[in-house]
């Protein structure tokens, strides 16, 4: 790029790149006017949320054939509060099942039962499902009709804590999810002979609706790495984020991520989302930072 003085007809000096130029002549067109500027690059810019504190209640399926899982959440139950600890950030956490007609359930018993305590009025809530069947409402079981809908039960939750207050509450869910994500019909790891139903889990339906509806988060049941998949939910039911949507279609291979000004390479992108996706828990950005997408939207030369 060349910056030069303009309306002399005599020799003029240009800076240019390597030392001084000297140029001469009157047609001033042939040289550019100030800086190109590619009208298709886009820059976006996030702030990560300050933590905030959290009541917890995980809803676990207690059915046989849970059995691994229920063990593999209690043998990383570390991973989901450590950030917490490390941040001396308060947090309750209540247990519960899936079961139908429990006694003394954990949000509608609170005052004057075990649950007392529990829910503080300056936390938000989170409830975690886990579970690797469907929601039952959602199918023909016989006794389905008399049991809340998933559609029913966002609304429940969105105004739990009152009106204007959704964004307080939410449902996430460790359940069936393929590898395909949200769309993919069949639910994860499953016997494809038919030889072995219970094997694998079936896709979440309905808890993972109600996830969307009530902007919580999901991850698959099906994962070798519980640590992992529990630190994540960890952080993310502190109110950090782990997906950074685009606003426009990116071209992809000139997508630059930066986090506190720093290139970071540890993301991918989920293009049915148009979104970066922080694929390591560790590389998840800490509250109060600073996070850059930079990109050219998708179409342009």
């Amino acid at each position: 790029m060349t910056l030069m003085s303009t309306g002399v007809c005599r020799g003029v000096l240009a800076f240019g790149i390597g030392g001084l130029l000297l140029l001469s002549g009157c047609d001033q067109g042939d040289f550019a006017r100030g800086f190109k500027v590619n009208p298709d690059l886009r820059r976006e810019q996030w702030l990560q949320p300050v933590a905030s504190q959290v009541d917890v209640l995980f809803v676990i399926d207690t059915s046989c054939s849970m059995s691994d899982e229920q063990e593999a959440l209690a043998e990383n139950g570390p991973s989901f509060t450590s950030f917490f600890v490390e941040s001396a950030i308060p947090l309750h956490i209540g247990v519960t099942s899936t079961n139908v007609g429990e006694q003394d359930t954990a949000l509608e018993e609170l005052g004057g039962s075990t649950n007392e305590g529990f829910e503080r009025d300056e936390a938000n809530l989170v409830v975690i499902i886990v579970s690797d069947e469907p929601d039952f409402s959602e199918t023909d079981d016989v006794m389905a009709s008399s049991w809340i809908n998933w559609e029913d039960f966002a609304d429940w939750l969105d105004g739990y804590k009152g009106p204007g207050t959704a964004h307080r509450t939410q449902l996430s869910a460790i359940v069936g999810v393929g590898e395909e994500g949200f769309d993919d019909p069949n639910g994860c790891n499953q016997d494809e002979t038919g030889e072995h139903g219970s094997q694998g889990a079936k896709r979440g339906t309905g808890y993972l609706e109600a996830v969307e509806a009530t902007a919580g988060h999901y991850q698959s049941i099906c994962t070798e790495d519980w640590g992992q998949v529990l630190e994540r939910m960890g952080l993310l039911a502190a109110g950090l984020m782990d997906t950074f949507v685009m606003s426009e279609l990116p071209q992809p291979q000139s997508i630059q991520v930066e986090v506190n000004g720093r290139s970071e390479p540890r993301w991918v992108l989920l293009p049915q989302d148009n979104a970066i996706y922080f694929e390591e828990v560790d590389a998840i950005p800490a509250p109060g930072s600073e996070v850059a997408i930079q990109y050219t939207a998708l179409g342009s030369d």
